[in-house]
């Protein structure tokens, strides 16, 4: 993936369902420092209300299943320095979705994370109302456990026929790898497509998608460029310069006259507060820093060893799924004699 990122002229996206963000916060961060990713789009976060989730120099959103239990959710990583806001959660049994706004030269967008658990039925209407709270410009990705051959699944099932029918009304456009996210563990089920993206308000061409294999769980990321200049805002911290604060102090020291009434009282005080407070706000500073260098991160030696167990991970993948998964294509595809 082409990064443009230092002009926000591309935008550059991850979709992945973590299986569980608590467990690998150390290899995410990790990933989008290295890849310098904008915005990463999670799905099964597998959060409770007793948790929360925190990487430096993002801003984290995040929608847990309405029981409260660690299971199920959505969230959405962005940069501190794109300007954005947060919109709504959406913590419903059959969907859960994060959504905050991207602000762009153009006026902003609205950018969405959903994840539909596989067993709680869903109907057309749910996903049209979703849809249409997003307004006339979104992106959307997530994990809708929905099979359609109109997004690259082997086959349809119902969930795959009313989302493609709520697709359709609300006139969004899918944007799919056409390759395997989903990878059982089991060997007697297929790996198949699962996770991909929507967008409405943006040209079919602005949204580039590839298959990302960086990210280990049972589901492969989906790596995407999105073609848009985005606000950026510089992240500055205040710090107080006590030398300053004291010369201001011994300067200007209030006048305080003779208190005869508890009127002088009042005003003596009111006198002595705004003069710490004059002072304080004169003997502020800012300083920057990049947001893309986090502040509390792995070590070397944390950093090697991650990247030890994602090269293990992926060839685990090969021998594990991936192999199970030629076989299945060779035995569709190939003459008997061949298998």
């Amino acid at each position: 993936m082409h990064n443009l990122n230092n002009n926000f002229n591309c935008l550059n996206i991850v979709l992945w369902n973590s299986n569980g963000i608590r467990n690998c916060l150390d290899e995410v961060s990790l990933y989008l420092k290295e890849k310098k990713i904008d915005l990463m789009l999670i799905t099964e976060s597998r959060l409770s209300n007793n948790s929360s989730l925190v990487v430096p120099g993002y801003s984290c959103y995040y929608t847990n299943h309405p029981d409260g239990k660690p299971h199920a959710g959505s969230a959405i990583l962005v940069k501190e320095n794109i300007k954005h806001h947060h919109v709504y959660n959406l913590p419903l049994a059959n969907m859960q979705c994060t959504t905050i706004c991207i602000e762009d030269y153009l006026g902003g967008f609205n950018v969405s994370a959903i994840y539909c658990p596989p067993k709680h039925p869903i109907v057309e209407e749910d996903f049209e109302n979703f849809f249409n709270s997003l307004g006339n410009k979104f992106i959307c990705g997530g994990d809708f456990n929905s099979k359609s051959t109109c997004w690259g699944s082997r086959l349809n099932n119902t969930k795959g026929r009313i989302l493609f029918k709520a697709i359709n009304k609300t006139n969004a456009v899918i944007h799919s790898t056409n390759e395997p996210t989903y990878w059982p563990s089991d060997p007697n089920k297929i790996p198949d497509v699962v996770d991909f993206f929507l967008t409405k308000g943006f040209s079919s061409s602005s949204l580039s998608v590839r298959s990302c294999f960086d990210l280990f769980s049972d589901h492969s990321a989906i790596a995407a460029e999105l073609a848009t200049k985005v606000r950026t805002r510089n992240i500055c911290t205040r710090s107080t310069s006590w030398e300053k604060y004291r010369s201001i102090l011994l300067n200007e020291e209030p006048i305080i006259k003779q208190l005869k009434s508890p009127a002088d009282i009042d005003f003596a005080v009111d006198q002595i507060n705004n003069c710490f407070i004059t002072a304080h706000k004169r003997s502020l500073f800012y300083s920057k820093h990049h947001s893309s260098t986090p502040i509390h991160g792995p070590n070397k030696s944390v950093t090697a060893a991650l990247k030890e167990k994602r090269r293990l991970d992926v060839s685990q993948v090969f021998d594990r799924i991936w192999h199970d998964g030629l076989l299945t294509k060779w035995s569709t595809h190939l003459p008997s004699f061949f298998c």
